[in-house]
Formats: C-alpha cells, structure tokens, sequence
C-alpha cells in the first residue's frame, strides 16, 4: 500500500508541474485533475483494504503516463508551465476530491 501511495503521490507531483499553453491549458487540466482526483479515491480504498482498487490504479497510472508524454512535449517553456499549473489547481478545486 505504502507503495501504492508513494507512486500515486509522483504522479500528483509530476502531473502539477507539467506545463501548457493554448486553447486546449482548460480542457488538459481537467484531463489531468479528473486523473488525480480518481487517484486519490484509489488510494483512499487501497489504504482501506480494497484489493481491486489497486489494478484499477495501475490502469490509471498507464493512462496518466500517456498523457505526461503528450503534455511534456507540448506545454514546455516556463511561462505555459506556470499557466498549466494555475489551470490544473483551479480544476481540482472544481472536483468532488476530498
């Protein structure tokens, strides 16, 4: 489990500093918050005995890598960094996360 929460605790932090610019910083932010908020439950219901959240963690994180490479290669230089980071806290504070 511990390990469980120390990847899906990377992924958060890899994910926030991720950057992004143009018409589409709204729409991969929330892309990206959805997949953190669901990582988070995840990890809540691993951390509570349940032994099928973790494939579906797995399954997620595969997904997360995903869309990490397409984000890094297409939101790099500082400026649309800060953007995207702006845009990704301003969706998670619009999910249901706890």
């Amino acid at each position: 489990m511990k390990k469980l929460m120390n990847t899906v605790g990377a992924i958060l932090l890899v994910s926030i500093f991720m950057a992004s610019c143009g018409s589409s910083l709204e729409g991969d932010a929330t892309k990206i918050a959805e997949l953190l908020c669901k990582s988070q439950q995840l990890s809540i219901k691993a951390n509570n005995g349940d032994t099928s959240s973790i494939s579906e963690a797995q399954e997620m994180m595969l997904e997360v890598e995903e869309l990490k490479k397409d984000f890094g290669n297409k939101y790099k230089n500082g400026t649309a960094k800060k953007d995207f980071e702006n845009a990704v806290i301003k969706a998670m504070s619009k999910t249901n996360c706890k």
